[in-house]
């Protein structure tokens, strides 16, 4: 089950938006999910990681996802 809230907190506080995108770092043929982030803060989150292992995949509907 994935969260209801974006990842990210920032002064202590949890960001209360929605999740908009799964973050997750590939590592050859395997794929670990790091987070959900906002629209607002997917940026933050990538430069964070690293572009070149960080990959994101844009959430259709809560109701569509499949644990």
């Amino acid at each position: 089950m994935l969260p209801d809230r974006c990842s990210v907190m920032k002064e202590g506080k949890q960001c209360p938006s929605p999740p908009e995108f799964i973050v997750s770092i590939l590592n050859g043929k395997d794929e670990y999910m790091v987070g959900v982030t906002c629209g607002r803060h997917k940026q933050i989150v990538s430069g964070k990681i690293g572009r070149s292992e960080e990959h994101t995949s844009e959430l259709q509907s809560p109701c569509n996802l499949v644990c």
